[in-house]
């Protein structure tokens, strides 16, 4: 923890930490280091605070920033330790998932694995009874030979044979048993990090506290009993006041902790509104172009003779065909750019990309023609 102290003296001053936390009570033991970012202005000369003199002017900035101190941290105090540097996520394929969709993959992954459970369950029932069969069928075979009905080398054959059939089932079973362990383990994990994703705060710990009950071990005076008795008070309240102010800080950093993490989930939940409203709105603008190119074809497609032109020139662009479109005044072709087909473009998106182009090609020939 000092070493972390002064590698952040060194990249911050010291004079710029306003808090330095050491977390050991938690999962895994980490530092919260609260800095002030200071600058220097070009024009004057100054000293302030400038977000963008530690950690970057823009989004690219501050993750190469980022990037960089994860490797000045791990080569000044992490490697000491023998502690690892992080792997990086770059050039894998790796992909940041937003509260709700980690939460959407949690509870697919448990239903995928309850699914499976029941499977397993199911083999190993129908398993439990074929192996139920053949010992019947053993002890069946052993009352033939005890009735004569079979000799004692038929007997040996089949009894071998069988088993045989329940070595194997056996064998089948358990490896079902250990398989069906695996999967209720993955369900359990995936079910518990699932709530644990939905709660908004994590609950209060319950603490063990070690306490002994005061006790009186000094024995009562013939004189002075009013100052005995009221030293013996004193001793007591402080025993009670001790414990009771180390109960009440481990519920403080309880506390604490729960406002931390409201306020993160509370950030994400921010962070997820504003992604949110980015799709409605891009969905927005999609379906109003949709919308209208619909319209427009509608449009198109109520006037016979537009409709006639529209499904020619779509059909002849399917065909790879040279494209002219008469405007009524003779002569004129469509100015519009065609690339053809495109190597990695499907038939049907072809044929439709085709007709959009024919629709959009007759609409800007009938405006011409109108403007005329």
């Amino acid at each position: 923890a000092k070493d972390v102290y002064d590698w952040c003296v060194q990249i911050y001053g010291q004079e710029n930490i306003v808090g330095f936390q050491v977390h050991l009570d938690e999962s895994s033991p980490h530092i919260h280091a609260l800095v002030v970012p200071v600058g220097i202005r070009p024009k004057s000369g100054r000293k302030c605070v400038m977000w963008s003199a530690k950690f970057g002017k823009d989004r690219y900035e501050y993750g190469q920033i980022l990037k960089e101190m994860h490797t000045f941290l791990y080569e000044d105090v992490g490697s000491k330790y023998g502690l690892e540097r992080g792997d990086s996520i770059e050039g894998r394929n790796v992909h940041h998932l937003h509260k709700r969709d980690y939460i959407r993959k949690l509870t697919k992954e448990a239903k995928q694995a309850e699914k499976a459970v029941k499977g397993l369950q199911s083999m190993m029932r129908n398993l439990e009874s074929k192996i139920f069969s053949y010992r019947l069928q053993l002890e069946e075979t052993e009352k033939e030979l005890a009735s004569g009905k079979i000799t004692l080398d038929r007997y040996e054959a089949q009894k071998a044979d069988i088993q045989k059939l329940i070595a194997e089932y056996q064998t089948k079973l358990e490896d079902k048993t250990d398989k069906l362990h695996a999967k209720e383990q993955e369900v359990e994990r995936l079910t518990a990090d699932a709530t644990k994703a939905r709660s908004v705060v994590q609950p209060f710990r319950n603490h063990k506290v070690d306490f002994m009950p005061p006790q009186i071990t000094e024995k009562v005076p013939l004189f002075g009993t009013d100052k005995w008795v009221e030293r013996q008070n004193q001793r007591i309240a402080k025993q009670f006041t001790e414990i009771v102010r180390k109960i009440e800080s481990l519920y403080r950093n309880d506390a604490a902790r729960q406002v931390e993490a409201a306020q993160r989930n509370v950030l994400a939940d921010y962070g997820e509104l504003y992604q949110l409203r980015r799709e409605n709105k891009s969905l927005s603008d999609t379906n109003e172009s949709l919308e209208s190119e619909l319209n427009t074809l509608l449009d198109q497609l109520a006037i016979p003779s537009a409709r006639n032109l529209i499904f020619a020139v779509a059909d002849a662009l399917i065909g790879g065909q040279p494209v002219p479109v008469s405007s009524g005044g003779g002569g004129s072709t469509s100015d519009l750019p065609w690339d053809g087909r495109r190597s990695d473009e499907e038939e049907e998106a072809y044929r439709r990309r085709c007709l959009m182009f024919a629709i959009v090609t007759v609409c800007k020939q009938q405006t011409k023609s109108r403007r005329k």
